[in-house]
């Protein structure tokens, strides 16, 4: 006894111990409820009194009117090894075997942890057992550990309601739809790609929380994402709109002492528009992402180090892309010969224009001209002769840095069709009318008075039509047949109902519009303005508006007119914007106070020397006068009339005041009590 006791008392002391915790796998989670038709993971678990193993044997049973085995693969615990043992084999619903042995002397592992992976096909909506029909594992030195229990688990088919979210995501630049975008729903509600359209659908179970975040590489996207809480119907129309993320490419041009170099064009290949030093010789411009291209430094006279920098796929900002600037004397030729398209001789006299201050030269007798330009210069080059038309319009150049030979036209003998479109209804020219001719004739505008001219060539036959919104010409268009000599009169009438205007008169230039109903002045985004010199006369049947954008600059004539019969003698609509023309435009001859009012206000006004008639006249804003006054000779001094609007209805009316030769007009705002 003495012996035995001291030979146990020994054992302890030399550490030999027995694992007391539980050893088990398990399948989790526990149960596991399947809410979706299609694939679904299974865990296989150890706990963490499995320790020091290096594999394992498991085989598996289930139900196959539930759910049908897709795959196995291990699990993260027995990952990372660079040698294995691994089989799935006697693939059944009863006998579903898998293995796996990690190679190597001494490699084990230890739970907690997942060992496996099973991937399942539902099947129908029901409930089955996921049994341990056997399981093993082995030690570090292969042997099988004991006492090792395995829990089986349950698994729930059980579809719940689902419902789609859909839209469409869409490019902002170009409006249509982009494909590939994913669209991924957190709160384990998966994910989607965008089709060919952009168009994207997806189902979610009912009550289902969380966001929808559009990605795709290279975009941003708006909103962000979209948030949704305990869906319970569809939710259509969820779109996004995506645009490429945007980067600056920047740097700075100097002389090669140091000083900036201003005025460099820096032309980008591939789309992106061309841009210039400022007076520190620095440049920036916008890029997209994964532009792949080239920048080239180019201004007359001058030569660059490097030439040009190369970029590829860009995925950020880039900046510090310098040059250096050297002054050169050098000069490069464009040369080449006109010719006409019908027997092929040289056209002499022809003007070749070179744009930039590049000059210009004619062609001699032959047809053929050369010209001299600054080393990198830019530009276009046209051919003009009373006679003629050319092809092409224009030859345009970037950066030349060597001569250029053959830069040919050719001209076809040229007749002009001509006439005047004009307004039925008012019987004035109609300005800004677009006169197309098919066959590639081009096009021609008319001018403020509605006359237009148009070179065809010899023989050219096809249609011209005009245009412009909001009127309807008669006729809609004119054909033309062979066409060999000028063809003049060729007019047009038009009629409006409704126009929008978004126009600028200039100095020197009348123009007439009139429309049956309504014209505004000013519509959507654009601007209608009368410059200092210009006039503009608008007549309508029913209403002018005069909208935000619309402005009559001091010095200009701007007339509105209404007339029922849009003939005739015309009511006339004072200007709204407060320019001036009087005999002084020192003085303030007209005050209104107070303004806004309620009831009535007062009228003070100034006469500026004897023996002057004053008129002032309120009007609506149809054009009606509401009251006059009218003061025959007075003497020079101050006056002073009321009005009194308590029997009008509350808003803006209009004043157009006459003292002597000068006028000036206003607006007077109405209050209610």
């Amino acid at each position: 006894m003495k012996t035995i006791k001291i030979l146990f008392i020994i054992l302890f002391g030399f550490g030999i111990s027995f694992n007391t915790r539980s050893q088990e796998t398990f399948i989790y989670p526990d149960p596991t409820l399947v809410v979706l038709p299609g694939t679904f993971e299974i865990n296989i678990n150890v706990d963490d009194g499995l320790v020091n193993f290096r594999g394992y044997r498991f085989v598996f049973g289930y139900d196959s009117d539930v759910m049908s085995f897709i795959s196995a693969e291990k699990g993260p615990l027995m990952q990372g090894f660079s040698s294995y043992w691994w089989r799935v084999f006697n693939v059944s619903p009863d006998s579903l075997h898998i293995e796996c042995m990690i190679f190597g002397a001494g490699l084990c592992v230890s739970g907690p942890g997942t060992v496996l992976k099973l991937t399942f096909q539902t099947v129908a909506e029901d409930t089955t057992l996921l049994e341990f029909k056997d399981h093993v594992f082995y030690d570090v030195d292969g042997g099988i550990i004991p006492g090792v229990t395995a829990t089986d688990g349950t698994i729930i088919v059980e579809y719940a309601n689902q419902y789609n979210i859909s839209g469409t995501v869409t490019d902002s630049a170009s409006g249509t739809g982009l494909s590939d975008v994913l669209i991924e729903f957190d709160n384990n509600g998966g994910s989607t790609l965008t089709n060919s359209q952009g168009y994207y659908s997806h189902q979610v179970i009912e009550g289902w929380s969380g966001t929808a975040t559009s990605s795709r590489e290279g975009y941003h996207f708006s909103p962000v994402s979209r948030s949704y809480t305990n869906v319970v119907n569809n939710h259509d129309n969820e779109d996004f709109s995506g645009a490429l993320n945007t980067y600056t490419l920047s740097g700075t041009i100097n002389y090669q002492a140091g000083d900036p170099c201003c005025g460099v064009c820096e032309y980008f290949s591939n789309g992106i528009e061309q841009t210039t030093s400022d007076s520190n010789g620095f440049y920036c411009q916008s890029i997209q992402y994964g532009w792949s291209g080239t920048v080239t430094p180019c201004k007359a006279g001058l030569t660059f180090t490097p030439q040009c920098c190369s970029f590829i796929n860009v995925t950020s900002n880039l900046t510090n892309v310098d040059f250096l600037a050297s002054p050169t004397s050098q000069t490069f030729t464009i040369s080449g010969t006109i010719i006409e398209a019908c027997n092929g001789l040289g056209i002499n006299n022809v003007t070749l224009t070179f744009s930039n201050n590049g000059g210009a030269t004619t062609t001699n007798q032959t047809g053929y001209y050369c010209h001299e330009v600054s080393y990198g210069w830019s530009g276009s080059v046209t051919a003009t002769n009373a006679g003629y038309i050319f092809v092409p319009k224009e030859l345009t150049f970037v950066c030349v840095t060597s001569n250029h030979p053959n830069q040919n036209f050719v001209g076809t003998i040229a007749y002009n069709i001509s006439g005047t479109i004009t307004d039925l209804n008012i019987g004035y020219g109609i300005p800004e009318v677009v006169i197309e001719f098919s066959n590639n004739a081009g096009s021609t505008i008319a001018n403020p008075g509605g006359f237009y001219s148009h070179k065809v060539g010899l023989g050219w036959s096809g249609t011209a039509t005009p245009s412009l919104g909001g009127y309807t010409f008669i006729p809609g268009s004119m054909t033309y047949n062979n066409v060999l000599s000028n063809q003049s009169d060729q007019d047009y009438s038009g009629t409006a109902d409704n126009l929008i205007l978004n126009d600028t008169v200039i100095a020197g230039t009348t123009k007439y519009w009139g429309a049956t109903n309504s014209i505004t002045a000013s519509g959507g985004r654009g601007s209608f303005i009368t410059e200092p010199g210009g006039t503009a006369v608008l007549i309508a049947g029913s209403v002018i508006y005069l909208k935000p954008g619309f402005h009559a600059k001091e010095g200009c004539e701007f007339h509105a007119y209404i007339d029922n019969n849009i003939r005739g003698s015309y009511t006339f609509l004072p200007e709204i914007v407060a320019d001036k023309n009087f005999i002084n435009p020192d003085l303030e001859l007209i005050r209104i106070y107070p303004n806004p009012f309620i009831n009535k206000t007062n009228i003070e006004f100034y006469i500026p020397e004897d023996y002057i008639t004053i008129e002032i006249n309120i009007y609506d804003f149809t054009g009606k006068i509401i009251t006059s006054y009218k003061l025959n000779n007075k003497s020079k001094g101050t006056y002073q009339v009321e009005f009194d609007g308590s029997k009008l209805a509350a808003g803006v009316y209009f004043y157009y005041c006459v003292i002597g030769n000068g006028k000036t007009n206003g607006k007077l705002i109405l209050l209610s009590n």
